[in-house]
């Protein structure tokens, strides 16, 4: 038993003006963001209708599902590259000039963000490859 009650539930993520609605797998035994990104990136989404949180312990996505991961070393190094390419040289808040990360450089600035995020919750699309590497997980949980 969780002492985390959205551990291993089917979510519902829903935008503002309700155009988008996605149910996310948390396929961990930890807390969820309150608030994620669209699947497009266009817009915020928030977790909704929370009594409707399904407990699925041994749910299997399909191919295309977000579900919420651990970060790895592989998924943070991947997210990190994507944060710090959009946000560098950005006209709104160009990372480049922070006193953080301008010594830093590009290169530094996402080993440091690789660091720091591995370990911590992320929603990723759901590949052949990450079925692969589930499936084992969930037979072991069955027995």
């Amino acid at each position: 038993m969780s002492e985390y009650k959205e551990a291993f539930c089917l979510m519902k993520y829903q935008s503002d003006d309700g155009e988008v609605i996605e149910l996310i797998w948390n396929s961990r035994d930890g807390v969820t963001p309150f608030v994620i990104s669209a699947r497009d990136g266009s817009r915020q989404m928030t977790h909704v209708d929370w009594q409707l949180d399904e407990s699925r312990p041994h749910h299997v996505p399909q191919l295309g599902d977000r579900i919420f991961i651990d970060h790895t070393e592989e998924t943070a190094q991947k997210e990190a590259e994507q944060y710090v390419e959009r946000w560098w040289n950005s006209e709104q808040i160009p990372m480049k000039e922070h006193p953080v990360f301008k010594p830093l450089g590009k290169d530094g600035s996402i080993h440091k963000f690789t660091k720091d995020w591995i370990g911590t919750v992320t929603v990723v699309e759901v590949d052949a490859a990450m079925l692969l590497k589930l499936w084992p997980k969930l037979e072991k949980e069955e027995k």
